[in-house]
């Protein structure tokens, strides 16, 4: 790993590489340092890459491979975090966080058996 950490997710994506999540490391003080990185293991060149940081640190969370190819990550923090598959330009970081609750919004509405197309309340959820 480029970093090395405990507490983490690893996930298997559909294209065989492994996303790493957050976690945790014990600095040089013995003090806890909790994580927002990601990397990309790649098994067939057993190679890491720094991938997009979450947006809070996360250890002993959850990741969940949608069936889109995203991952959704939640647990141990306010919110969650929705990984995108690719390099997104710095210039939509802002947009890419609204999208992300969207997301999350969306996935949550379906996972508990709500049509997004039909919303209960003000606002539809609708997939990004």
């Amino acid at each position: 790993m480029t970093t090395a950490r405990t507490g983490h997710t690893a996930t298997l994506l559909k294209d065989g590489s492994v996303l790493i999540t957050g976690g945790f490391y014990d600095n040089a003080l013995n003090h806890r340092v909790n994580l927002a990185s990601a990397e990309l293991y790649d098994p067939s060149t057993g190679t890491f890459t720094p991938t997009g940081n979450l947006t809070t640190a996360r250890f002993d969370h959850t990741a969940t491979l949608l069936s889109d190819g995203r991952v959704l990550i939640v647990g141990d923090g306010e919110g969650a975090d929705v990984w995108l598959p690719g390099e997104a330009p710095e210039t939509l970081s802002p947009i890419l966080a609204v999208v992300r609750g969207q997301q999350l919004a969306y996935e949550l509405a379906t996972v508990l058996g709500y049509d997004p197309d039909s919303p209960v309340g003000l606002a539809k959820v609708t997939p990004t």
